[in-house]
């Protein structure tokens, strides 16, 4: 029990004076309540507002101003002047930390997105600022190919709804921290253009990694001292939603939908502009879930909402919209009709013909639906190969084409499903063409290696094959894992992969010719390597994706005129591709007799999972959003946000930090030393260089995670707490029955003993 609790048992008659008095003073000053009962989302509202006023009022540099006042004129002390300059010095303090509302702006024009006319526009672009004319908030949804400029299309749906709505903010919601940063400094400098003179707002960083990146202020005051006041009180994840523009990972909206602690709190920063969320097609059935309540909630507290995907399935979309109607009536309910006395809006509920490819379609409640269908900036052909071989020779093959490809003078994307894989290819073609130059000609990059690392050689690789560089290298071999697939402006000559989803396939396709469309009458190539067993038997096994997945991939590969070649016309062919390989879909996949039933089995198995995931979701998201939904569903019984399960079901993850011990402490490969378990929190520096050597690991085995040290006491508070230590002394340390050894060019491998 704390000190607050020992005075409540008994206390003094001064307290108990001073507490009467108070009482008497507010009723004095606010006067009499109106006795009303709050629409569940109304009081959720209200309930996040006492949350946020309770830790404007507890910060100290408030306080401190206010008792100076309060010194200063303590002879003439009156309640209701008091109350006055509290409330004059609350808005002050408010803006000095970032939190004033963003001016209603215009919609952004040629200059504002790309710093040149109109003629840069694609026909998205210009259809959404054309004919995208909502009347209130909605929901819209934006689904094309790479190339085709969904980010910017995306702002201007924003700034289209924020001028219908009065929310003039937004929150970009990506699926990684990585795709959150790379976005970082281009929507800063939309935000400079669009901005009025004197009006500009910093871009908050909204994710677990943030205080790595940030500067740790925002810079609304030519006061130090509130500048640095702004740099604490906004810390946190929480607080830096309520910030107007923010950029970060989807993570952070998905936790408003979570019972945990704050959760009113993320719903209404969310709330006070439009949610864009970008890689919508990247989430998985238990995050699907979570979204879906999310996005029902927004719409009760009259929020717009933007989804942005280059492989959206139609069924997902109708899930969204279904969960955005649905809000929607429940915001306008005044509980005296119940579920059936809600008012009928416009439109259907589901979406009139789906998303054109590219193209846009929006819903809100006064307009129903408006969709519009345009041409592509570009069309090209994506020649898919399939070369069957057996499991045993895998990794030789994809070994000899990448060789062969880029002996010819072409930059070569080599795609594995797993790290393992990824860093086995590697070093075969390390010993098939010895002339390979690390870092040069041959490069190899996957989550499983140090952050700085990671960074340092996405960057590389976007000066060697981005959109910016016109002197390509005259050859070189990029092997990765799925770390590609999402925001990651490359552009290679030839992919070679291992079998994948459809949808990932072709997100994969994305990263060749990415900028350079091939000559008239050429195609993307693609080349799939699939492994066999027994007698040519296509394997269908996966440690990453489901064998439904991968029976409905093969189906489609081999679909067209020739079995091991197809032709995909894109964008034309890509929504009916990824529909028809999706086993979530109603209409199913005709499979060839020969595998009907394992298809049929396998997809069976698949529904079941993801049936079970999405119930998850269910089980441990907030009430819906009813008149009359117990508040207390909001945040249930839980102490803490680590009570729930996370917004990843099933991901557990821990950052491994190799250093090598000395003495009581530990030292970094940069030198630096740190104690494990401090007493108070490491200085920033330390922070940033140790994350900066973290490795993340996915999936952890608790078998060797818990045998390591870890990082606790003043980390906590860190985006690295309990994070273990990795001793790097010796060549391999082997914790749980599983050998963990770190490697300069290929990062960590975490591997069962004796496999």
């Amino acid at each position: 029990m704390g000190g607050a609790g020992l005075v409540d048992d008994d206390p003094p008659v001064e307290l108990l004076r001073s507490r009467s008095r108070l009482w008497e003073i507010l009723d004095e000053v606010v006067g009499e309540l109106p006795d009303i009962r709050l629409p569940t989302p109304a009081a959720s509202v209200t309930l996040a507002v006492v949350v946020l006023a309770d830790w404007i009022a507890s910060s100290s540099e408030l306080i401190e101003r206010q008792q100076a006042y309060l010194g200063d004129h303590a002879a003439s002390w009156d309640p209701l002047a008091h109350y006055e300059r509290a409330s004059e010095l609350a808005v002050v303090h408010l803006a000095e930390n970032g939190l004033t509302a963003a001016a209603v702006r215009r919609v952004p024009n040629a200059v504002d997105i790309f710093d040149s006319d109109r003629a840069a526009w694609t026909d998205l672009q210009a259809s959404l600022l054309d004919e995208f004319c909502p009347s209130g908030a909605g929901i819209a949804f934006i689904c094309a190919p790479t190339g085709e400029g969904k980010t910017e299309a995306g702002l201007i749906a924003a700034e289209r709804f924020a001028e219908a709505s009065g929310r003039p903010g937004f929150f970009f919601a990506m699926p990684t921290v990585a795709t959150a940063e790379g976005l970082h400094e281009r929507l800063q400098r939309y935000l400079d253009r669009l901005s009025h003179d004197g009006d500009g707002h910093s871009l908050r960083r909204v994710h677990s990694q943030s205080v790595l990146y940030d500067s740790g202020s925002l810079p609304t005051s030519d006061d130090r001292e509130a500048v640095r006041s702004a740099a604490t009180w906004m810390s946190g994840t929480r607080k830096a939603l309520l910030a107007p523009f923010g950029v970060g990972t989807v993570d952070q909206v998905l936790l408003g939908a979570l019972k945990a602690k704050h959760s009113p709190v993320r719903l209404l920063a969310t709330a006070c502009g439009t949610l864009i969320v970008d890689e919508a097609h990247a989430l998985d059935p238990y995050m699907r879930k979570l979204l879906e309540r999310a996005v029902e909630w927004l719409a009760a507290l009259g929020a717009p909402v933007v989804i942005l995907s280059a492989t959206l399935p139609p069924n997902r979309v109708a899930e969204l919209a279904s969960a955005y109607q649905a809000g929607a009536r429940r915001g306008t309910d005044t509980g005296t009709g119940g579920a059936s006395g809600y008012p009928v809006l416009a439109g259907d509920a589901e979406p009139p013909g789906g998303v054109g490819y590219p193209g846009w379609i929006a819903w809100t409640a006064a307009d129903g639906w408006s969709k519009a269908d345009v041409s592509p900036r570009s069309s090209w052909k994506l020649r898919v190969e399939t070369d069957d071989v057996p499991a045993a020779a895998v990794l030789d093959r994809k070994a000899e084409q990448a060789v062969a490809a880029s002996l010819r003078g072409e930059c070569v994307l080599v795609v594995c499903s797993t790290v393992r894989a990824a860093c086995a290819t590697y070093w075969a073609l390390r010993r098939l063409d010895e002339t390979l130059v690390p870092g040069e000609s041959v490069e190899i990059l996957h989550s499983r290696m140090p952050h700085g690392v990671r960074r340092d050689r996405s960057k590389r690789l976007l000066q060697l094959v981005g959109p910016a560089n016109r002197d390509r290298p005259r050859r070189l071999i990029l092997v990765a894992t799925q770390v590609v697939e999402q925001s990651f402006d490359v552009d290679f000559d030839t992919l070679i992969t291992e079998p994948a989803p459809v949808a990932a396939l072709l997100q994969r396709a994305g990263r060749v010719r990415r900028f350079r469309p091939p000559p008239a009458g050429e195609a993307v190539g693609a080349h799939v390597v699939w492994p066999t067993g027994q007698g040519g038997v296509p394997r269908f096994g996966s440690p990453i994706y489901s064998k439904a997945d991968l029976m409905a991939t093969r189906a489609c590969l081999t679909s067209g005129e020739s079995p091991r070649t197809l032709e995909v016309r894109v964008p034309e062919d890509v929504p009916c591709l990824v529909k028809r390989a999706d086993p979530e879909d109603a209409s199913g996949f005709d499979f060839d007799e020969s595998v009907a039933t394992e298809a049929e089995e396998a997809t069976l198995a698949q529904l079941v999972r993801v049936d079970y995931d999405k119930a998850e979701g269910i089980k441990w998201a907030i009430p819906t959003a009813t008149h009359d939904s117990p508040l207390v569903g909001l945040t249930g019984t839980l102490d803490s946000d680590d009570t729930h399960p996370g917004t990843r079901h099933r991901a557990a993850s821990v950052l491994v930090v190799p250093a090598k011990p000395n003495g009581e402490s530990w030292t970094l490969a940069s030198g630096e030393s740190l104690n494990h378990n401090p007493r108070i929190a490491p200085a920033r520096r330390l922070i940033a260089a140790t994350f900066d050597v973290a490795i993340p690991v996915s999936y952890p085995n608790d078998s060797w995670v818990s045998k390591m040290p870890c990082l606790s006491g003043g980390w906590d508070r860190t985006p690295l707490a309990g994070a273990v230590v990795l001793d790097t002394s010796c060549e391999k340390v082997e914790a749980g029955g599983y050998a963990l050894r770190l490697c300069n060019e290929t990062g960590l491998m975490v591997e069962k003993v004796g496999s």
